[in-house]
């Protein structure tokens, strides 16, 4: 089973809440969504976090909600950026939360496309908790990505059309690589965050393209196959618009990822070819063993 997604609402201080102000907040925010809105479980807090947790269900999407009197806690404090991007400068300057609200999806994905429309369902909750409680950031646990609440709000707003903004789910970091000699081979982009959703997370190979555009067009890559979802195995042909050339392979471990990553090359890298293919016949899809990734079709209209 996946880690479950979960979204973390650090509050300026505790407010009252029921399970009506939660199922009011979406249908207002979503109103497209009303029909498919239910109650799982009947909850409330208190402004001092005493109360029940209530679950919400969006189609088949199960979301726990919780509030709890005290700021979010992590075991390792140092794994979140020490920039927090919701307060736009030093993670350890912005204003303490005396409460926070917790919502998970409670239900596995049994394929990428399901596992898109849970993370879409915590993120609609999400946010139309922003006119039910004073939202200070959203924390995305499994990519530990922070969000400004506005910026996350817009971005859930547009999952409707369906239009996935990776950079609220998904973490993403370049490291330079050096060989053992101490030469620079260029960047490699990493991601924290994608193995809910595709098994494993990604690792571009080592290119000298500029890091910014490196991660422009990897940006794209991941876009595609959270909307695509397509059947992945050895050397996968993508064809991901505005990108000439893209080739996806399963991998034990990257250069830097230790464990099982989706490797990643594209012609813009201005290579010859992916390494793993060099001096072997590109199998065509399907024809190895290794393949993983149950669907080859489009996410639905609404991913909900």
């Amino acid at each position: 089973m996946r880690d479950p997604f979960t979204a973390l609402l650090p509050l300026t201080h505790g407010a009252p809440f029921t399970h009506v102000h939660v199922l009011t907040g979406i249908a207002d925010l979503f109103p497209a969504l009303t029909s498919r809105l239910g109650l799982v479980a009947p909850g409330g807090f208190r402004a001092d976090g005493e109360g029940t947790a209530c679950a919400i269900a969006i189609g088949p999407n199960r979301i726990l909600v919780e509030m709890f009197p005290v700021p979010p806690f992590f075991a390792d404090p140092t794994t979140m950026e020490v920039h927090c991007p919701a307060w736009y400068g030093p993670r350890s300057g912005y204003p303490r939360c005396n409460a926070h609200v917790v919502l998970t999806c409670t239900n596995d994905g049994a394929d990428t496309a399901a596992t898109v429309a849970a993370a879409a369902a915590v993120s609609m909750v999400a946010a139309s908790m922003m006119s039910i409680v004073p939202v200070e950031e959203v924390i995305w646990t499994t990519g530990l990505v922070s969000t400004e609440p506005q910026a996350f709000q817009r971005m859930a707003l547009r999952l409707t059309i369906p239009e996935v903004r990776v950079e609220h789910w998904v973490r993403i970091r370049m490291e330079p690589l050096t060989n053992r000699h101490g030469q620079n081979e260029g960047w490699i982009l990493l991601s924290q965050g994608l193995a809910p959703f595709l098994g494993r997370e990604i690792e571009t190979i080592a290119c000298r393209l500029p890091p910014q555009e490196l991660k422009r067009l990897s940006i794209l890559i991941i876009e595609y196959l959270l909307l695509h979802s397509p059947p992945l195995g050895a050397d996968t042909p993508l064809f991901v618009p505005d990108l000439d050339e893209v080739r996806a392979h399963p991998a034990p471990h990257g250069r830097i990822t230790p464990g099982p990553v989706l490797q990643i090359w594209f012609a813009a890298m201005g290579q010859a070819g992916p390494p793993w293919a060099a001096g072997s016949k590109r199998p065509t899809i399907g024809q190895d063993g290794t393949g993983f990734g149950k669907r080859g079709l489009s996410l639905p209209q609404n991913p909900i």
